[in-house]
């Protein structure tokens, strides 16, 4: 974990940070929030990391506290620095700012931003087993808030039952995504997964996998699937930064496909770690 953190603009030992108790974002959740992960001088995909950050701070018509991109990604690299951390991911967190409780918006809010940083290697390609249940989140999931609260319930009910995840199912019977990453299967080699909509979080991993895959000349298709079809596929894995391809073999206690890690997201993992490797290189390079 950090020794360092950033707060406010300020480069703190971790034990002396402190967020004040009229912070929105402790009151209301009233925050967004953002994680990249790195290796080396390598930050994955950080700028579309940062356009989604922009893109969460505007919904909420929060102020961004950064004059730019590459002002924000030198304040993290200075951090990095700071912790002396080859490889992980850094958090990010901006509220509204500090004002009496009121649920109304305050009149002249000054955000608080704060960052930290923890070693995290990315996870190793094993298998896992999910549930399923409603989804019970609010109808905004396409904005990063710390309004995580169902999402905590979903992995701690998996958790409790010796699972890895809980995947979330509409009313009508149609997969979103799990408590923390992206839902994919895959069927006669073709991968699908949940469209963007206000009902999934639009994955930078999602995204990064789209892409190797459409270069590897694997069929892609943004498409809703349903319980039936995840336990009638013939694999189905989830994406997330930190966690970039979870096989998934047993759903609701039923085997997917041969129950084992099948051949598709095993060349996306593989395909992953050759980006990020290539990215490393080039980072040392430049």
């Amino acid at each position: 974990m950090s020794r360092y953190v950033y707060v406010n603009g300020a480069y703190l030992k971790k034990g002396a940070a402190q967020m004040p108790i009229e912070d929105r974002g402790l009151l209301f959740g009233d925050a967004v929030y953002e994680v990249i992960h790195f290796s080396h001088d390598f930050f994955v995909d950080a700028a579309a990391h940062f356009e989604r950050l922009d893109r969460s701070l505007g919904e909420l018509s929060i102020e961004k506290p950064y004059a730019s991109h590459a002002s924000l990604l030198h304040k993290i690299r200075y951090l990095k620095r700071c912790n002396q951390i080859d490889e992980g991911f850094v958090y990010m967190q901006i509220s509204r700012g500090i004002a009496p409780r009121n649920h109304l918006f305050p009149d002249d809010p000054k955000p608080s931003f704060f960052m930290l940083m923890k070693h995290h290697p990315l996870s190793p390609f094993v298998s896992k087993k999910i549930r399923t249940e409603r989804d019970g989140r609010w109808h905004r999931c396409d904005i990063k808030t710390t309004n995580l609260l169902p999402n905590v319930l979903a992995k701690q009910s998996a958790f409790e039952k010796g699972l890895f995840d809980t995947w979330g199912v509409t009313d009508d019977g149609m997969v979103t995504e799990g408590a923390l990453s992206n839902a994919w299967i895959v069927k006669k080699g073709a991968l699908y997964t949940a469209p963007k909509t206000c009902n999934i979080l639009g994955g930078i991993t999602r995204m990064r996998l789209i892409k190797l895959a459409t270069e590897m000349k694997i069929s892609v298709a943004e498409k809703s699937f349903s319980c039936d079809d995840l336990y009638q596929a013939d694999e189905a894995f989830s994406s997330s930064s930190n966690n970039v391809v979870v096989p998934i073999t047993h759903a609701d206690n039923k085997k997917i496909g041969t129950g084992k890690p099948g051949p598709i997201s095993e060349k996306l993992y593989a395909a992953y770690l050759a980006f990020v490797e290539k990215g490393v290189c080039l980072a040392r390079n430049s």
